[in-house]
Order: structure tokens, then sequence, then C-alpha cells
């Protein structure tokens, strides 16, 4: 597992979409500026501004953590029978990003990491996909029925003074499907591959590969870093797959795609 996180985190991907879905959370800062409700983590760490770009700018003053906190007054009510996956798109990331629900009463902190941040064709920006399902072990109790939360935080870890963090929009879905059925269409599905004859194509739930000359160990791993196929082939189909993103490795080349 250590070594497919590893492998996750040095690759490069890609995307974007355009479906509608609808969503608990939904800002987009470009039209939705809620300056009230939305200010810095800590006040002599991060402050939250909107830039003349209109998107939600976290600066860090001190310490290493760039926070933007979604505080109502009433605190967040949040339903995770409804909503199970949250999605942010940031314009440029210089540490690791989380979402975190936290709950001052109970002075506990639900700490979300994605497994697979998703940089956009030709920019900065990525995109983080973080599904509450990954969470089941470690926070059980965020998995269904509602609860309320002093606040919803965008972090950022290991963000050095000065450094200044740009959100796009942050977005709640029903289900990961939902969530990749949004971000999917506009994906890059061909990388490092891209550039060999070697060809990679889905259709019905299965990943097409052609062009391979010979035989090459091929590994395909899913959005929650876990290894779902090893095996040494010439070109072929790797059918029975679920709806998602997925990494493809085939020996020292990667690419990913979306089914």
């Amino acid at each position: 597992m250590k070594t497919q996180i590893k492998f996750l985190i040095i690759i490069v991907l890609a995307v974007i979409s355009t479906t509608a879905s609808k969503a608990q959370i939904d800002f987009n800062f470009k039209v939705n500026t809620d300056t009230t409700n939305w200010k810095g983590g800590k006040s002599n760490q991060s402050i939250v501004s909107w830039t003349s770009n209109d998107f939600l700018q976290i600066q860090v003053d001190g310490g290493f953590w760039a926070v933007a906190a979604y505080e109502p007054k009433n605190g967040v009510n949040w339903n995770f029978d409804a909503n199970k996956v949250v999605v942010v798109k940031v314009q440029k990331k210089f540490g690791d990003l989380f979402v975190k629900f936290y709950d001052k009463a109970a002075n506990k902190n639900y700490k979300l990491k994605d497994p697979l941040p998703l940089t956009i064709k030709g920019t900065t920006c990525l995109i983080h996909v973080i599904a509450f399902e990954n969470y089941a072990n470690e926070f059980p109790d965020i998995q269904s029925g509602t609860k309320t939360f002093t606040n919803l935080q965008i972090a950022h870890e290991s963000v050095s003074v000065g450094q200044q963090i740009q959100v796009d929009w942050i977005k709640s879905f029903p289900t990961i499907d939902a969530a990749y059925e949004y971000v999917g269409p506009m994906i890059d599905a061909l990388d490092d591959i891209r550039s060999t004859n070697i060809r990679i194509s889905t259709a019905n739930n299965s990943i097409k590969i052609t062009g391979m000359k010979y035989e090459s160990k091929v590994e395909v791993i899913d959005s929650k870093g876990t290894l779902i196929f090893n095996k040494k082939m010439i070109n072929g189909d790797i059918s029975g797959l679920n709806k998602g993103v997925y990494i493809i490795k085939i020996e020292n080349k990667a690419s990913k795609i979306i089914i």
C-alpha cells in the first residue's frame, strides 16, 4: 500500500466537468463571496479575502497551515446520508489539502485528505475529490445521519509564510459517481503513455489497451489507492471496472483515465 500511495503522489493528473449535480455545499467564489461566514482559521495564521478575480484567497501570516473556515452563526449542518463526497478546486497548491469538519463542543477535528489530487491540464489548478467512505474506520460517526459542526474548513498543510492559496469552488455530492460525473469529461486520459505508441480507450466498464509491442507488466490503481489489477500482458481488455478514476501503469509509464 505504501508503494501505491507513493506512486499516486508523484503522478500528475487532470480533470473538470460540465454535468450539473445538486450539492449541499456549493460555493463558486466567482459569484458567491460570503465574506461574513468565511474567515481565516486562526487570526495570526490565515487571512481570507477575495482577489480581483474573485477567488477565495488564503494568505499565511504564521505557522504552516493556510485555513479558510466556513462558520455561519448556527454552525454547519451536514447530512451524511445525502452528501458523501466533497470536491474542491484550487488555483495552485503548496502543501497537502484537507477538508476538515470541526466540532468545538467535542473538541474534535475530522481531517479528511483526498488520495488522488487531480491537476487540470496546462494549469496549476487542482481538483480534490474527498469521499467520506474512505474514512469509515477512522471516523465512523460521519458516515450516516445528520451532524452539526462549528465550521467546515479548506486547509493546506505545510505552507510557508506569505504564500497564498486561491480556491475556485467547493461542492458536495451524494455519491462518488456523481462527483466523477461532474469533474470527469475534461480529464486528460492519456498523459505519459501518450508519448508512446500505446493507446488506451474505455467502453462498457472496460479499459482497452492497444499498440504494445512486447509483453509488459500492467497495473491499475483505483481512486482509493488500491491495486486492483497486476498482470503481464500484450494489449487486451481489462473489464469489470466500476465508474471512477483509475491510474494505469505500464512498466515505467503512467496514464490516468475516467470510466
